[in-house]
């Protein structure tokens, strides 16, 4: 998932910045109860740290966005669709037993 897709996935905080070291009422974590990809999880984030070739976003599972150094620690990642205005969801509630049917 790119940071991009976390950070519009937030409702009503246009105005919040990604990440903030003094204040988690000034970033997207006073917007966890409305961004619907937040799932508690520690995960990384698409693309890489653009300053450094070891380095790359992740969120913690507070919601905290930051660069970090890349390592073998365990963590997740998410993958993301970009669907055409023309699929639709035929059938499916997005659950795991239950999963979305696309189709155009």
């Amino acid at each position: 998932m790119y940071l991009s897709d976390y950070g519009y996935a937030s409702s009503n905080c246009e105005n919040k910045k990604i990440y903030d070291n003094n204040s988690s009422s000034n970033d997207i974590r006073a917007c966890n109860t409305t961004n619907w990809l937040f799932k508690g999880n520690t995960e990384w984030l698409l693309p890489q740290y653009a300053s450094r070739s070891d380095a790359a976003f992740d969120i913690f599972s507070d919601g905290y966005v930051y660069n970090d150094l890349v390592s073998p620690r365990q963590q997740g990642t998410r993958p993301v669709l970009y669907l055409t205005a023309s699929v639709q969801i035929i059938d499916g509630d997005g659950t795991s037993s239950n999963p979305y049917t696309f189709g155009l």
